[in-house]
């Protein structure tokens, strides 16, 4: 993986890794005062291209007369002769505790350890919206504690797996990728392998890669000289410096010298120094953008010019001078009419006036539409306040983010305060907008390249996206949701396979209640049938969901009771379907008849995976009597519901991963109604204008849709929702 840690193949016989084991072994030694035996026994290494090489080893040996355990992490550059023990942490092989209950080093290779840590891949699994399975692979700095359990410290190397997500095979079964993904992780569990939850994860944290200085001579001199040039640098900024140095023979080490002797921004070292986002020149993120010899604010040399600390943009008459068109705010000759003191961006009625398309605030197009009075930045008179040295545009990212009412529709973002699908595509396919989505659904990646190729899927769903909300013949929004990361295949584990639509054909019809007229408008949820929205997580398990919510509602209409019951005792004990792989709520009625009933969610709870089936007979809650297919007239439909309760339909799905409200009503070429995906529950209609709609419950939380509901457009088969309607029979 690209950027990342590789494991190393062939230990004992790699002569290149033998002498970097030595070398981190001398140099222990000489750290420690004590000596080390020239054997040893290297258990695990890895390596990461840097600007060279990162050795990461874990080694057995005996220094000092006593077995030790080391992890260490040696930089080496061949080409300057550089090598460096950047990381050694060693701990005693047999090691005893001085007191009763303390922490002694942990044996990672007994059964229960093994256990702990993949359950720990279970829990990365799910932090991780990827579609294959972790392993772990390399521990290191790991130790153990009896207390009512057993306690384990450890830090994990995750590796990604052959095993997709829905694949409950054993992890020892699951080969890991030579080319995978990886991440480490600190874990802090307890094991009580007889108690009924077997895992207490107290604390599960990614650590982030041990960086690593250069060590070229060059670089050297130059830091020396530091102080000569009045710069104050830190470390990351010294890299910086260090990488440019890095010329291999294609640069003179005296011109970069003399570069940096050249007027800075204040003549203070200040572009030298890393900035945070919001401690950056001006608040505008001016700093963060490389600069040219004239590519300085204002284009007049501004930049190169002493600052006091009030001296900024609108506090030393930069305004009032005259500037060269070239770069200036808002791109359209701002700077070049006379302001007063007051007369900042924010207080001088600035987004009242056009602007040009280059620069814009927010760089959402947002200043070339017009305003009025209150229609400024956010919808709530932003523009109109004064604001502090720290709260300005840009300054602490406040105008980039969205205002009010956040998520009105239930799910997706919106961007400044409205839908983000408002315009051209390019609104959207923007590394701002993709970060706000990662903070919205708190999208944890692997590594930088994940994160790169999480972004390019993230654009070309959103391309999706704009071609449905062009076509659109409801009233629907497309966007951003909780899913815009994920690839076609990834976004497949959350439906299921294409259903066969013959199998509904030996079931009962159901009688169609005869009504002189239909309401306008019903909702079971108003008449207590219909249980919380639930999340069958990345388990193709939205068969069982459809089947239960069907279920449920029949039981409290006849019992008078209403009940959540569970999904994962089909995914685990169904016979016929194929629990997270797919299944038909026609075949899941007749094995329930068989099992006997259903327990309640609390009774068996959804895990989200395959598992073996431990249903407890005593526990069943729930029982039905038959199954009945109905009617795909949507009329009929509709008083079939009114009179009986919620129906259970497939659907085709690929609409809804970019769903985010409104009245859904895509074209058939979007979504064809002879290839349903996916099982969801009819709970209700409505009209609102002049479009009749469906209400359906999803299974995909809360989060999504219409607070984890789908509307869409009633009276013309969309997405073959008409097609396979059956419900349970419950007397």
């Amino acid at each position: 993986m690209p950027g990342g840690y590789c494991p190393m193949q062939n230990l004992e016989s790699n002569l290149m890794l033998q002498e970097i084991v030595q070398f981190a072994l001398t140099t222990h030694a000489a750290k420690t005062n004590s000596m080390c035996d020239n054997t040893f026994t290297i258990r695990h290494a890895e390596t990461q291209v840097v600007a060279g090489l990162n050795y990461k080893v874990t080694v057995e040996a005996t220094c000092g007369g006593q077995t030790k355990v080391c992890d260490f992490v040696v930089f080496d550059q061949s080409w300057t002769k550089t090598r460096e023990l950047t990381s050694d942490h060693c701990s005693s092989g047999h090691h005893r505790n001085a007191f009763a209950g303390g922490m002694s080093h942990a044996d990672t290779t007994s059964t229960q350890f093994q256990d702990a840590m993949s359950y720990v891949a279970s829990q990365v699994d799910l932090q991780s919206n990827g579609l294959f399975r972790s392993s772990p692979v390399h521990y290191s700095h790991c130790f153990q504690q009896v207390v009512a359990g057993m306690r384990y410290v450890c830090d994990v190397t995750m590796g990604e797996n052959e095993c997709t997500k829905s694949d409950n095979r054993d992890l020892s079964l699951c080969a890991v990728k030579s080319q995978g993904m990886s991440s480490t992780w600190h874990v802090d569990i307890l094991s009580q392998p007889w108690m009924p939850t077997k895992y207490t994860l107290n604390q599960l944290t990614m650590v982030a890669d041990h960086g690593v200085q250069q060590q070229d001579p060059k670089v050297q001199k130059l830091i020396k000289l530091k102080s000569k040039l009045g710069l104050n640098l830190k470390s990351d900024a010294e890299q910086k410096i260090m990488a440019s140095m890095d010329c291999k023979g294609n640069c003179k080490f005296g011109k970069k010298l003399q570069n940096l002797k050249k007027p800075l921004l204040g003549k203070d070292g200040h572009d030298m120094q890393p900035h945070e986002k919001p401690n950056v020149f001006g608040g505008d993120g001016h700093d963060l953008k490389p600069h040219g010899k004239s590519n300085l604010i204002g284009g007049d040399g501004h930049d190169l010019k002493p600052h006091g600390k009030s001296n900024l943009i609108g506090g030393d008459d930069h305004d009032l001078k005259p500037h060269k068109q070239q770069i200036l705010i808002g791109g359209d000759g701002h700077d070049l009419q006379p302001h007063g003191k007051p007369n900042l961006i924010g207080g001088d009625g600035h987004d009242l006036q056009p602007h040009g398309k280059s620069n814009l605030i927010g760089g959402d197009g947002h200043d070339l539409q017009p305003h009025g009075k209150s229609n400024l930045i956010g919808g709530d008179g932003h523009d109109l306040k004064p604001h502090g040295k720290s709260n300005l545009i840009g300054g602490d990212g406040h105008d980039l983010k969205p205002h009010g009412n956040v998520n009105p529709l239930g799910g997706g973002l919106l961007l400044n305060g409205s839908p983000m699908l408002n315009g051209d595509v390019g609104d959207l396919c923007k590394w701002v907008v993709f970060q706000q989505f990662q903070a919205a659904f708190k999208r944890l990646y692997m590594s930088k390249q994940e994160e790169k190729t999480r972004y390019k899927i993230f654009c070309e769903n959103m391309r999706k996206a704009k071609k449905l909300q062009d076509v659109e013949k409801g009233t629907a929004v497309y966007g951003v949701t909780k899913f815009a990361d994920m690839s076609e295949s990834e976004f497949k584990q959350y439906v299921g396979k294409v259903w066969d639509q013959n199998a509904n054909k030996g079931m009962k019809k159901a009688k169609i209640p005869q009504m002189n007229s239909l309401p306008n408008s019903f909702d079971w949820r108003e008449h207590g049938a219909v249980t919380e929205v639930k999340n069958q997580g990345s388990c193709g398990s939205c068969w069982a969901f459809s089947t239960t919510g069907n279920i449920e509602g029949q039981w409290a209409i006849r019992k008078k009771k209403l009940v959540s019951l569970s999904e994962q005792e089909l995914v685990d004990c169904d016979k016929v379907d194929e629990g997270c792989n797919g299944g038909l709520p026609s075949q899941a009625y007749k094995e329930i008849i068989r099992l006997g009933g259903l327990e309640t969610e609390t009774d068996y709870k959804y895990r989200g995976h395959n598992e073996k089936c431990s249903m407890d007979k005593s526990k069943i809650r729930v029982k039905i009597n038959d199954s009945v297919s109905i009617s795909s007239n949507e009329t009929e439909m509709a008083a079939w519901l009114v009179k009986n309760g919620p129906i259970s339909i497939g659907i085709n799905a690929f609409a809804m991963q970019f769903y985010m409200g409104g009245i859904s009503h895509p074209w058939k070429i979007f979504c064809n109604p002879k290839e349903l995906d996916h099982g969801v529950l009819i709970v209700g209609y409505g009209v609102k204008g002049s479009k009749p709609y469906w209400i359906i419950k999803n299974s995909w939380g809360p989060d999504w849709g219409e607070k984890g509901y789908y509307l869409v457009y009633r009276g013309a088969g969309v997405c073959g929702l008409n097609t396979m309607c059956t419900s349970a029979v419950v007397n």
